[in-house]
């Protein structure tokens, strides 16, 4: 049965950086008949997200690396992006 969940960059932020509630989006992420879908405006804010754990010292710059180019793998072949409207 396929199930659609709909992510906050909260929650695609902790698959990519070990925080409180990782385990719980992550057994969904590996779900891959599931239908997971962010919007626009969370690839905007993964890569701010990420810059700000950088800045604050949170994670590595390499660590950031490593992020982005897991999160861009996912959004060619995981996520469905939902375009921002007007509405």
């Amino acid at each position: 049965m396929n199930r659609s969940f709909f992510f906050d960059t909260s929650a695609v932020v902790k698959l990519y950086h070990r925080e409180a509630g990782t385990d719980q989006v992550e057994a969904i992420f590996q779900q891959t008949e599931d239908i997971l879908v962010i919007s626009e405006l969370v690839t905007i804010e993964v890569y701010s997200m990420f810059s700000r754990k950088v800045r604050a010292g949170e994670i590595t710059q390499q660590a950031q690396i490593k992020a982005f180019e897991n999160f861009e793998s996912d959004c060619t072949h995981r996520f469905i992006i939902a375009p921002l409207g007007s509405s």
